[in-house]
């Protein structure tokens, strides 16, 4: 799907917001889903903060247009979760993984490993809609549907996965509204 740069949204539509669910919902379900995953255990407590800092018409809601979650794992690793509605037309995704010998750092503010530097400046080619910073990614992820389909294989995400994901979202956002960490139990 390809959009011209006057379609892709560069503000937050009011009418959207009632609709998705909540912040933590919407955009965080997405990273909670890829942290189990990369833990490879599951998520036993969350705490949540959130902010309006920018669309003022989130506080009518109950929403905020930037959160964190602070994450501790069955295993006893912590994880954090930022999660914002106030790019300013930049579309960042990254990771970064600190192990006990070694840090992985994924993504990194970066479009592609292209840097330009002059005139005591530094530029890097930043996406600003979501279709082209993940189109490789989601073509990859409806390929291995397809393939799974046609050779009668189950999919390696399964309902399990997409409840635990929105189950979480919602704990997310319980602890945003409550001011309290969640206990999780699955």
């Amino acid at each position: 799907m390809s959009m011209t740069a006057a379609e892709i949204p560069k503000d937050l539509p009011p009418n959207y917001v009632p609709q998705s669910g909540g912040l933590f919902v919407d955009m965080g379900v997405h990273d909670l889903d890829i942290v189990r995953w990369m833990m490879g255990c599951e998520i036993t407590e969350i705490y949540s903060r959130g902010s309006v800092l920018k669309y003022d018409f989130l506080n009518e809601l109950n929403d905020v247009d930037h959160g964190q979650m602070l994450l501790k794992f069955e295993n006893g690793a912590l994880g954090m979760i930022e999660v914002c509605r106030n790019g300013n037309n930049v579309y960042e995704c990254r990771t970064e993984v600190v192990g006990k010998e070694k840090t992985i750092l994924v993504g990194q503010d970066r479009l592609t490993n292209v840097t330009m530097i002059g005139d005591r400046s530094r530029t890097t080619d930043m996406s600003d809609w979501v279709l082209e910073r993940f189109k490789d990614a989601y073509e990859g992820e409806l390929q291995a549907f397809v393939d799974c389909v046609r050779a009668g294989n189950p999919s390696p995400v399964d309902a399990y996965d997409g409840l635990v994901g929105i189950k979480l979202a919602l704990a997310a956002t319980e602890s945003y509204r409550t001011d309290k960490p969640v206990q999780l139990t699955y």
